[in-house]
């Protein structure tokens, strides 16, 4: 986590704050950071730009970008999005920005309605003039690199992947690795829904069943309560987290999937969790389903089998 780099913060996920950011920079150039412009002052050959954010944040979230911007505010009505939306880019990128990103108010409204409102006072997206290997969920203000804007939505599982962080990661934090990779499975379900439609029945399956395979073949097995002493973002934390989701998904059916997701995020809104609430979370209520998923999925060790969709 790299906040201690640049600012003196005790560097836990479940140490949060609100943060105020004052950033001066020569003329001419912009300053990004999380939360809302609240100041923008040009003094002689400098400017001061002035963010807010109420959060609450950890620290590994925040982020600062300066350079020479194009930046436009989407408003509620011109994206259809419940919250405004900014966004920053490079001027010469602006036609596949804009073809790429016309879709995110739709995402974040798609996500309000399954997860519940949308937990800060603003989303954007900030296009860096360089190619990142992989875009970064920071609170209120992801990042992606220009190789991620290429005028086709060829990465537009990845721009709704980084806004349901905004929920799973960032609103609700990891109380420790076995959560931060659920999680993360969390998103890459919803990234991929939004964007192709929720995958039931065979479709869903023949989308599934590839990585299931290939996560067989290459032995990539791990228990996602306890994953162990890997680094946590290793290619083989990967898929295990995503197929246990979907098996989990199958075996309480989506109606209770959903809520469970839905209610997690309210009960947990600005704090943190672990895995080791999300059996009984899966669990509660009344009916067939109660008690059919979460930990055995969590704690078994070999890529899972699907249940019959």
């Amino acid at each position: 986590m790299g906040a201690p780099s640049w600012f003196p913060c005790n560097d836990r996920p479940d140490d949060k704050a609100s943060y105020t950011f004052e950033i001066t920079v020569p003329g001419g150039h912009q300053a990004l950071a999380n939360g809302s412009l609240v100041e923008h002052r040009e003094t002689g050959g400098s400017a001061r730009w002035t963010y807010h954010h109420p959060g609450p944040m950890a620290s590994y979230l925040a982020a600062v970008y300066t350079g020479r911007f194009a930046r436009e505010t989407w408003t509620v009505e011109d994206a259809g999005a419940p919250v405004p939306v900014h966004i920053a880019y490079p001027a010469g990128r602006a036609k596949e920005v804009r073809h790429d990103l016309a879709r995110q108010g739709r995402i974040l409204q798609v996500f309000t309605d399954l997860f519940g409102d949308y937990p800060f006072e603003s989303y954007g997206v900030v296009v860096v003039d360089a190619e990142l290997a992989a875009p970064v969920e920071n609170q209120t203000l992801s990042v992606f690199g220009t190789n991620h804007m290429d005028g086709r939505r060829g990465w537009e599982t990845l721009v709704a992947h980084e806004t349901a962080h905004q929920w799973f990661g960032n609103s609700v934090s990891l109380g420790g690795l076995a959560a931060h990779l659920a999680q993360r499975g969390v998103r890459h379900v919803r990234g991929v829904a939004v964007v192709r439609a929720p995958r039931r029945g065979r479709r869903g399956h023949a989308r599934a069943a590839g990585p299931r395979r290939a996560g067989r073949a290459a032995g990539q097995n791990l228990r996602i309560a306890d994953p162990g002493r890997r680094p946590p973002l290793r290619r083989p934390h990967l898929r295990p987290r995503r197929l246990r989701l979907h098996a989990l998904r199958l075996a309480v059916g989506d109606t209770r999937f959903f809520r469970v997701l839905r209610t997690w995020h309210e009960a947990r809104r600005g704090g943190s969790a672990d895995t080791g609430r999300v059996p009984r979370a899966c669990g509660t209520g009344d009916g067939p389903e109660r008690g059919r998923c979460p930990r055995p999925l969590a704690l078994r060790e070999t890529v899972p089998r699907y249940a019959s969709a």
